[in-house]
């Protein structure tokens, strides 16, 4: 955002997969609206949990209006384990995927860190 180094990287990567300047340029004006909105929640220490449930809320609403599904693998967080839990809120993957990491991999309890590995491998999928 700030550092020539990675200015001039990110620049060339991008030309290296086929980007005009002008979608350079898109990019730049994005990280600079993104470097505005983040000093100003920063600033004004807007709570972060509270932040994180209203755009969980917000997204979760977009998905059902476009009619998209959550999705995660087993793979997704590092288990040798070809099983794909489905839901269309959050609260319906966590409980496929917590029932199937109860009966095939004999988890009691979902570890905190686990849920957090799950929740940041969520895929967003269209519904056919």
């Amino acid at each position: 955002m700030k550092c020539q180094y990675c200015a001039l990287y990110h620049t060339e990567a991008a030309k290296l997969t086929g980007a005009t300047q002008s979608e350079i340029e898109d990019a730049v004006h994005f990280a600079k609206s993104a470097a505005g909105w983040s000093t100003y929640i920063n600033g004004l220490q807007i709570d972060s949990d509270q932040f994180k449930k209203e755009i969980r809320k917000a997204a979760e609403y977009i998905r059902s209006k476009k009619g998209m599904e959550l999705e995660v693998r087993c793979r997704d967080v590092g288990v040798d384990c070809d099983y794909v839990a489905h839901g269309r809120t959050e609260e319906e993957l966590f409980k496929s995927a917590a029932e199937h990491g109860k009966s095939a991999h004999k988890m009691e309890q979902i570890p905190p860190e686990v849920v957090e590995k799950v929740r940041s491998a969520i895929h967003y999928m269209g519904k056919a």
